[in-house]
């Protein structure tokens, strides 16, 4: 796991590098341009340095090894991760509506011109750069299956359309509307808010014991059905624990078996399983007499 985690620390320097370019980028043509959206736009970049900050602190410390006071790993850190990533995104979002809603009812949008071209060009390039900086992190977070990774592309996603609507607002600003300004900082505080929404129930459905997908549990299932001298699978289950997953399986064979040979096709399936999904954490395997498993 030691080359994941030097992967997965990489991705969050990348993001933690263009992130802070584009927030100083956009705080200072923000200001220049008289551009409240911009402005929180840069804000809520500073907030995905933070958070960047805060997913390879979780991601180290998820790889840290069973102690004493935690036998079943330190996974479950990542998670922790994730929720503090989400709370980080509610709070992005309640002060861009807030900052929205205030300039609008308070008409200080009318004090300025309008957003000058500079703010626009910041927006262009924030734009540019939260997309590719989005689908490299959720591509490299999949490869990984690390949540906190996948948590910070969708925020990159979201910063997306934030850049967007801060370019509508600006070039609305532009052509004589600048209430448009913080109209659309405020629309877009609602995705920024969603996105928030997202990670904190993806972490604690990991933090819950939720199941595998259907497919992934399918997945083994059959790879349990193919072990040699198991006549059926009675029980396939998994819990899901930070990126990892633990399974719990029972199987069936011949009730004449002797203890050594049912032993052996126990380990066979648990062998089988773990090759087969490295991200298995453990797997536990129980053998039943064939037509007298227990009932569930």
């Amino acid at each position: 796991m030691g080359s994941q985690l030097k992967m997965a620390e990489r991705v969050s320097v990348t993001g933690i590098i263009i992130n802070g370019a584009l927030s100083v980028l956009k705080l200072a043509a923000g200001a220049l341009g008289h551009s409240g959206a911009l402005i929180s736009d840069g804000v809520d970049s500073l907030g995905d340095v933070a958070g960047s900050v805060i997913a390879m602190t979780g991601i180290r410390l998820s790889e840290c090894k069973a102690d004493k006071g935690h036998p079943y790993g330190h996974e479950r850190f990542e998670c922790v991760a994730t929720l503090l990533l989400s709370f980080m995104l509610a709070l992005a979002g309640i002060f861009m509506a807030r900052h929205g809603v205030m300039s609008v009812v308070s008409g200080d949008y009318a004090a300025s011109s309008g957003p000058a071209a500079l703010a626009a060009a910041a927006a262009c390039v924030s734009i540019a750069g939260k997309l590719t900086l989005s689908v490299y992190t959720f591509r490299r977070g999949r490869e990984l299956r690390v949540s906190a990774l996948i948590a910070a592309a969708e925020n990159y996603r979201a910063d997306v359309f934030v850049s967007v609507g801060s370019l509508v607002g600006i070039a609305g600003a532009r052509l004589g509307l600048p209430v448009l300004d913080p109209v659309m900082e405020t629309a877009l505080s609602a995705m920024v808010l969603w996105s928030a929404v997202s990670a904190f129930r993806e972490a604690i459905g990991k933090m819950t014991d939720r199941s595998c997908d259907e497919a992934t549990n399918n997945a083994i299932y059959a790879c349990a059905a193919a072990v040699e001298g198991v006549m059926s699978v009675d029980l396939v289950r998994t819990r899901q624990f930070g990126s990892r997953f633990y399974v719990d399986v029972e199987v069936s064979a011949d009730p004449k078996l002797e203890l050594h040979d049912a032993h052996a096709i126990c380990q066979h399936v648990h062998d089988s399983i773990e090759s087969a999904f490295p991200e298995v954490k453990h797997c536990m395997v129980h053998i039943n007499p064939y037509g007298e498993s227990e009932e569930e």
